[in-house]
């Protein structure tokens, strides 16, 4: 087995472990011989775009919001029964929920949960444009 430093670019990989280092089969060792051409390509930061979800908006702040509801679990120390007895939502939502088993939720039932878990967190919202598309005129604006 041969040891390559993290950040290695790996391809067509069988039986990898990952630890600060990755280790991997000799037969492998070839390939990595080889010069790669790689093109970077930068992101939306929504990953949910690029994996064939229909709503991938809705899905990443989906996402986000359940982070923030498992983040005030941890730091309050709650299991999902204690959770329940503290905001009267399902324990198996909370269940749901750590599992990343959104497709039941809402948006607007993980901003419910979250307020009630954690009154004073402040939830706020950015829209924004690429630079490739026009803006329309807001209805704010006119």
């Amino acid at each position: 087995m041969t040891i390559y430093p993290v950040g290695t670019i790996l391809k067509n990989l069988t039986d990898v472990v990952i630890f600060d280092k990755i280790t991997m089969p000799k037969e492998t060792e070839t390939i990595m011989n080889k010069k790669l051409k790689i093109e970077v390509v930068h992101g939306s930061g929504n990953v949910f775009r690029y994996t064939g979800y229909p709503n991938p908006d809705v899905e990443q702040a989906k996402a986000i919001l359940s982070a923030e509801i498992i983040k005030s679990l941890d730091s309050q120390k709650l299991s999902v029964r204690k959770a329940q007895a503290l905001t009267k939502v399902q324990a198996a939502d909370f269940s749901r929920i750590r599992n990343a088993d959104l497709g039941r939720f809402t948006i607007d039932r993980l901003i419910k949960i979250l307020n009630k878990l954690d009154p004073d967190a402040d939830i706020n919202m950015e829209v924004r444009y690429s630079k490739k598309r026009k803006r329309a005129p807001s209805a704010l604006n006119a």
